[in-house]
């Protein structure tokens, strides 16, 4: 084990336990959250590691942004204890096992990371899109519908929410593209985000709203949306 994994490790794992003390994350889903870190370092490299980062430092601001506002709807309910293990899974799990197979499959990296970036597109452009969504929105509507309803339900969409997960997918892929020095993947990885995040909006709308699935579910068919749509723009 050399200096540099030596290093990443007690990175993460001091991360892990101060966003645990933060009540950012339950202990658990701190625990699952270094296990994801760690996979997806050794499996992509750097990269994937801050991309993960990016997605939690935007993601937990924009969940305790104008909470109180947001408390002012009755189906808006916020963790006191942060995100649990299930949160931490739906939104990176996708990301860590697409990182195992780059471990397993090393000869597949290129591709493997691309779609790693886009299932973390995907979950920061659901992440801001509802969050955000629901404080900046001026009008909202049912995706199934499109008739006007009250922000906060599941299916619930404003022009300005799906804006703001296309600007949060945008600075996922500039930061990527900048640090390979490379724009080929630029809006792949731009539209994997902006896709994963309206079929978020739609599972919901149905899946989730007629109590077939919950919501981390949604989150993870979503990450899972936004990386399987970089694959088949890449091939």
């Amino acid at each position: 084990m050399n200096l540099s994994y030596i290093f990443i490790v007690v990175v993460l794992f001091i991360t892990s336990l101060t966003s645990y003390y933060l009540k950012k994350l339950t202990l658990f889903g701190s625990l699952i959250a270094f296990l994801i870190g760690l996979i997806v370092y050794t499996g992509i490299g750097y990269l994937g590691l801050l991309m993960l980062i990016l997605f939690f430092v935007f993601g937990t601001g924009a969940t305790h942004w104008k909470v109180h506002k947001k408390n002012k709807f009755k189906v808006y309910q916020i963790q006191k204890n942060g995100r649990n293990a299930l949160q931490v899974i739906a939104n990176g799990g996708i990301a860590a096992f697409l990182s195992f197979l780059a471990i397993l499959f090393p000869k597949f990296l290129g591709t493997l990371q691309i779609m790693v970036i886009g299932s973390i597109s995907a979950a920061l452009a659901d992440t801001l899109s509802s969050e955000l969504g629901m404080i900046y929105g001026s009008a909202y509507f049912d995706i199934i519908s499109f008739k006007k309803v009250d922000p906060g339900p599941d299916g619930v969409i404003s022009m300005e929410g799906l804006l703001i997960g296309l600007l949060g997918s945008a600075i996922i892929s500039f930061v990527y593209c900048i640090l390979t020095v490379s724009f080929h993947p630029f809006f792949i990885i731009i539209l994997a985000g902006t896709i994963g995040n309206v079929a978020d909006s739609l599972l919901g709308a149905t899946l989730e709203r007629n109590g077939f699935i919950q919501n981390n579910i949604v989150n993870f068919l979503n990450t899972m949306v936004g990386a399987l749509v970089c694959l088949f723009l890449l091939y």
